[in-house]
């Protein structure tokens, strides 16, 4: 990525969780599985800002981010048209036997 800012500027911006929703839905397996690495990345970074309270105008990063972060969760509770869900296959969220949700950023466990 060329701009090292792009997350903290993207986080600014207001998401369109109804567009996001809607694009994501119309997605075919294929389309789905090329995704894959930027859906992750997204949900990802999303999750990173939640915790982020130094940087400037944190708080308006985290609403954002918890909308777009709120959003794939949601999604991924319901099934794709051919049967994959994104709370397993591209979110990586797993449910323990307390049933706890939780996922892995940056090769640590965080749990939501």
């Amino acid at each position: 990525m060329t701009n090292s800012n792009f997350w903290d500027e993207f986080f600014l911006l207001k998401p369109k969780t109804s567009v996001l929703e809607q694009e994501l839905s119309k997605l075919r397996g294929d389309q789905l599985v090329a995704l894959k690495p930027i859906i992750r990345s997204l949900f990802t970074h999303c999750v990173s800002i939640l915790g982020d309270t130094a940087t400037k105008s944190y708080h308006i990063k985290i609403c954002n981010a918890f909308e777009v972060c709120d959003r794939l969760i949601v999604m991924s509770l319901y099934p794709f048209p051919f049967n994959v869900g994104l709370s397993s296959w591209i979110l990586h969220l797993d449910n323990d036997s307390a049933g706890r949700w939780s996922c892995e950023v940056d090769q640590n466990r965080v749990w939501l």
